[in-house]
């Protein structure tokens, strides 16, 4: 029986109870097709939202548990074709230096689309148990209700 079923499989016929069934080849194929653009479709949502909560997760953590402070910019680590691109819609990754509670300084690279200010400082939130997690402040997916 098993034989008679993997043969059938590789004809493309069904094994019904009285034995083998041919099936409709000619809505076989776009009915597959469907099913894997329905199915590719389906896991690149899921991909993008569950990298999108994450995203959102990391900010709310910063900001229940984050310290602010001011940092000051060293440099602009974007890549050099990344910098090609509309420089307004695209985010610019700045590596910057902070002073900790202790004295100690800590360099960090955050993500921003917002202008930088000439005197080369802007707020940022670190995690306090691994200040290299760091935020530019306000955050882009998290939004602070003041009522």
């Amino acid at each position: 029986m098993a034989l008679i079923v993997a043969l059938c499989a590789w004809s493309g016929t069904q094994v019904g109870r009285n034995g083998p069934v041919a099936r409709d080849r000619a809505a076989t194929p776009t009915q597959q097709f469907e099913s894997a653009w329905e199915w590719q479709a389906g896991g690149g949502l899921l991909v993008a939202a569950a990298v999108g909560l994450a995203r959102m997760r990391r900010q709310s953590r910063l900001l229940m548990y984050g310290r602010a402070t001011v940092a000051t910019v060293i440099r602009d680590v974007t890549p050099r074709w990344y910098r090609l691109r509309s420089a307004r819609t695209w985010p610019r990754r700045l590596e910057c230096e902070f002073r900790l509670p202790n004295r100690t300084t800590c360099t960090a690279t955050v993500e921003t689309r917002d202008r930088i200010p000439s005197t080369n400082e802007i707020v940022v939130v670190y995690d306090p148990d691994e200040p290299a997690k760091a935020a530019f402040y306000p955050l882009r997916s998290l939004k602070i209700n003041v009522d």
